[in-house]
């Protein structure tokens, strides 16, 4: 993944209206942001608990913290800090969400769900019987609420 997205902000880099400065919700261990780092591309982990990994890496670049998409507190970090990324890889419940924080930052948001959860919390449930997969269909629900926000939507498989 961090092969990826340095692969993809290197391509694109002239397309990003400022350098790119991310925050990875929902860090776990800690790699992609240690990798990303590491690269020239700052940033912040932020997860639920602290991981002892974290000092392995260095502690600067990581935060133990609730993450509760309706709080003012993260909007308010990542407009202070002129994050231009919210990353969300393996965020579980938090995904639908983050495109929604991305716009009230007015930022961008990299997505590669795992989990299948909605606004609530509760697994994505559909009963849509068709011949998509889950996976797809909970894409597709990702998609939709992207779509409503403005956002111009990049898949790639």
């Amino acid at each position: 993944i961090a092969s990826y997205l340095l692969t993809y902000w290197r391509q694109y880099a002239s397309s990003f209206h400022k350098p790119i400065k991310y925050i990875d919700l929902g860090c776990g261990n800690g790699l992609l942001t240690f990798l990303l780092s590491s690269e020239g591309y700052p940033g912040l982990g932020i997860d639920m608990r602290r991981r002892r990994s974290w000092s392995l890496f260095g502690s600067s670049l990581y935060q133990e913290s609730l993450i509760d998409p309706r709080s003012p507190t993260l909007h308010n970090l990542v407009i202070s800090n002129q994050y231009t990324v919210l990353i969300g890889n393996h965020s579980d419940e938090l995904t639908p969400w983050l495109p929604v924080l991305a716009s009230q930052c007015s930022c961008d948001v990299f997505l590669l769900p795992c989990c299948f959860f909605d606004f609530s919390g509760k697994k994505f449930i559909t009963n849509n019987h068709s011949d998509t997969t889950q996976y797809e269909q909970y894409l597709h629900y990702i998609e939709e609420i992207a779509t409503i926000l403005n956002f111009d939507i990049k898949r790639d498989k």
